[in-house]
């Protein structure tokens, strides 16, 4: 080793206060990998005794990584090139072909090159927008530039991820499953995955392995520290690694040298891991070293992995955006602005009907200008749209929106937007079209800013299914069908809430007042009178945050080097109307929580910051037993997220499943407003497993809801709804219901259908018998079905004021029903 190799591995095993964060717990992961590809990954799969995938054209050579960004070095540096090279088949020694780590962190690392920033953050910018490689982003030792220039951001949507996996790995069989990994990446591939980890690099224990190990006198990690806050990469693994950690001469995997009484991977002295650091060549040996098996049984605090886990990655080689975004701003300060998109239907529209947000340019990167007005140097950027192509009916004008947030509350920033510009690429040739003028954006508001095009594309769509009748706690199986798929399609249950909005006066405060916790992991267990359904599951205690929210459970991860809260929110069950840094000062703030047995309610009466001024802000939360929540906003007016800088919605905790609310996006709350969360009816037990749906729904008489959603391999996304009735077709087809009834201009018929293929036959007569108007006459399915009658004659004519008779004929049954038709 050189004297710059020594001197470098000294500072770092020393000044490790450099490099890492302490984690505050550890237990409930990140996204899960799929079960059934884990038990694949466990299963039997012949391993060979040694991998090594960083001598695989794929993986890049070893660097030494710029400031506090070993996670990103790692994760994108290693493992995002590694993995995009191996499916494109590309050699990585050229710069086109390794991906930029600063590119993420820079975004993240408020500017100061001492901070840390998550993997498990860089990751959401990536699934949104994509990396560039070194050609585009040029930079090795710079915390501070963002990259400049619409065409390097679009060829960097093509670099993406699609999804981020956890698994355990802290026994026998999570062993096997991470070397299966390495191995094959349960792919059917001929070479193996990577994986990253997270560690402690203050206080490694690095010795030397023994003459009768294989590769002997190499390097090997026995422990590492307790603070975890470094991240390094699996390339590989070797069965005939040895260590004596016992001193006993021996080396063995089947005693147990803890004294636990049982035989564990902690016990384990042969094996190991081979990792690759990004301390550069000179650090062990050529940048690598082996970890011993057994580590990975040890938590992060005991010296072992954060959370005895290892995280890989799913990339998508051959994405093609087919809709962007150009942008080109300024503004004094970039911290102070968050971009979104937007599309509405109608034209006419001055909101958008769907808020698409970012995880980058979302109030990021500390005070640095964003372009120059004074030298017309403006930052030109490009967001991925292609998520709103869900919402666009294709050959149909669409309004597009660029939504920009400003949050300046000392009103010392400045920016203007000089062009926004929608790319499609659905066609060939690309067409777009802008906005013509510069707009100053608003201070402290929402600035908006749209453009009209009509798109003509293959629009992925599920297929439409009527409803399907079934006896209840029986097992129900079909196919799901997607049209306009591009590619493999992949489909999933979502659970989730229609959101609806109106006023109402607020409720006089009741109910007990909860004592202060003054912050801390200490939050208040309320007992529910009823079961409350959250997401598919049923809940019968909430635990409440003083600052607006509730929780459904107490599971929560401070992972290292966290940074954005969007993902935090994401990995809690929680319940928030209005999320905010609230303050109890006066004697009549408090929260207070109201159960009767129909609704449960939670108040809020507290301070909260607007423009540095404190204003006395007032929201209660109501859970109903059927599953609707209400958020309620008593009379102030709000308006300006940025001002207070709340957010309200839902997050399931699987790191995925959110929704925020309308008044959260737009940042608008106006007095009284009640927002209203109304859950899909799904069936439990609901799941959907190489494209076939299964469901067993339990309640007898209940129509059920099953959302669904398709993505295929350009990640265009498509929902939609199948609909499962337990109701007893027999019995409902003896009913007949009308309404309105009495009318005035037209009422509609709703009968059951029975039988499949059924003649089916709708007359009305008046009460001396005389047909006067055959509204139906075909063969029908079985089911609900709906039709209308307008008071009229067969022949058009309107029929006065009276009581007439509406026969149903069913096959041979008959049913009869009175109408009464007034002015």
């Amino acid at each position: 080793m050189s004297v710059f190799g020594r001197l470098l591995l000294l500072v770092l095993l020393l000044n490790g206060s450099l490099l890492f964060a302490q984690e505050e717990r550890e237990g409930k992961n990140f996204e899960p990998y799929p079960e059934e590809l884990l038990n694949r990954l466990k299963g039997g799969v012949t391993l060979p005794l040694r991998v090594d995938n960083s001598s695989q054209m794929w993986f890049p050579p070893v660097f030494t990584q710029y400031g506090w960004s070993c996670n990103q070095a790692s994760s994108i540096g290693y493992l995002l090139t590694y993995e995009l090279n191996r499916k494109r088949n590309l050699n990585a020694d050229s710069l086109q072909n390794q991906y930029a780590p600063l590119y993420v962190w820079n975004m993240l690392n408020s500017n100061f090159s001492g901070t840390g920033v998550s993997y498990f953050d860089s990751w959401e910018l990536i699934k949104a927008n994509g990396c560039p490689n070194y050609h585009d982003f040029p930079y090795w030792s710079n915390h501070s530039v963002w990259m400049n220039g619409y065409d390097r951001y679009y060829r960097s949507m093509k670099n993406k991820v699609i999804k981020n996996y956890s698994f355990s790995v802290a026994d026998a069989n999570g062993l096997r499953a991470l070397k299966t990994y390495l191995f094959n990446h349960n792919d059917n591939y001929r070479y193996g995955g990577l994986a990253n980890f997270q560690i402690a690099s203050s206080g490694m224990h690095i010795k030397t392995l023994p003459q009768d190990s294989y590769d002997a006198g190499k390097y090997v990690i026995t422990r590492f520290g307790d603070h975890v806050g470094h991240a390094m990469t699996i390339v590989g693994y070797n069965d005939d690694v040895k260590y004596d950690f016992n001193g006993d001469g021996l080396y063995t995997n089947h005693l147990d040298l803890n004294g636990d009484g049982e035989v564990t991977l902690a016990d384990y002295e042969v094996g190991a891991l081979l990792v690759v650091n990004s301390w550069g060549k000179e650090w062990l040996d050529r940048g690598r070293a082996y970890v011993p098996y057994r580590v990975m049984a040890r938590y992060g605090y005991e010296g072992g992995f954060w959370n005895k886990s290892v995280h890989v990655i799913e990339v998508l080689p051959a994405y093609e955006p087919q809709l962007t975004m150009k942008l080109e701003l300024v503004h004094t300060s970039r911290n102070m602005i968050r971009i979104g998109a937007g599309v509405a239907s109608d034209t006419a529209a001055q909101k958008p009907d769907v808020i698409h947000q970012f995880p980058l340019f979302n109030f990021q990167g500390g005070e640095v200008s964003l372009g120059s007005a004074a030298t017309g140097e403006y930052m030109e950027i490009g967001l991925d749209l292609t998520p709103l192509l869900s919402y666009v009916q294709t050959n149909t004008p669409t309004k597009f929106f660029v939504l920009i947030d400003e949050s300046d509350p000392a009103g010392v920033g400045t920016g203007t937007v000089y062009n926004f510009e929608i790319m499609d690429y659905t066609q060939n040739p690309v067409s777009s079209i802008s906005t013509e003028g510069h707009f100053s954006l608003k201070d402290n508001q929402t600035t908006l800013i749209h453009v009209s095009k009509e798109l003509s594309f293959d629009k992925l769509s599920v297929a439409e299914y009527p409803v399907q009748y079934i006896r209840s706690n029986n097992w129900f199986t079909m196919p799901l069908q997607a049209h306009g798929a591009k590619g493999a399609v992949s489909w999933e249950i979502v659970y989730d809430y229609e959101e609806d909005s109106t006023v109402r006066d607020y409720p006089e405060h009741a109910g007990e007042i909860i004592p202060r916790t003054f912050g801390g992991d200490s939050y208040p267990e309320m007992q529910l009178p009823f079961d409350f359904p959250f997401y598919g599951e049923l809940y019968d205690k909430i635990y409440l945050d003083e600052e607006g929210g509730i929780f459904l459970n107490t599971q929560f991860q401070q992972y290292p080097y966290a940074v954005d809260p969007d993902l935090g929110f994401k990995q809690r069950k929680t319940i928030t109307p209005f999320a905010h840094d609230l303050s109890y000062f006066s004697s009549d703030n408090r929260m207070r929580y109201h159960p009767t047995d129909t609704v449960v309610t939670v108040f809020w009466d507290a301070m909260a910051s607007v423009y540095g001024t404190s204003t006395n802000i007032r929201f209660a939360c109501h859970l109903y037993p059927s599953g609707l929540i209400e958020f309620h906003y008593s009379d102030y007016n709000l308006i300006g997220k940025t001002q207070a800088e709340f957010s309200s919605g839902l997050s399931n905790g699987d790191g995925k499943t959110t929704r925020y609310t309308t008044a959260s996006l737009m940042g608008e709350i106006m007095p009284n407003q009640v927002v209203q969360l109304i859950p899909f009816n799904t069936p439990p037990k609901s799941k959907i497993e190489n494209g076939m749906l299964f469901c067993r729904p339990e309640e007898e008489n209940q129509n059920f809801e099953i959302k669904v959603k398709v993505s295929d391999n350009n990640l265009q996304e498509a929902f939609g709804i199948i609909p499962i009735s337990t109701i007893d077709l027999k019995a409902a087809a003896e009913e007949i219901l009308v309404y309105p009834n009495p009318f005035v201009d037209e009422t509609t018929i709703e009968f059951v259908v029975p039988e499949a293929d059924s003649p089916v036959s709708f007359r009305i007569f008046d009460l001396s018998g005389k047909l006067l108007s055959s509204l139906l006459e075909q063969t029908m399915d079985l089911g609900l079905h709906r039709i209308a009658w307008n008071g009229r004659s067969q022949q058009g004519s309107i029929l006065p004021e009276g009581i007439y008779l509406g026969v149903l004929k069913v096959a041979d049954q008959y049913q009869h029903v009175k109408f009464v038709k007034t002015r």
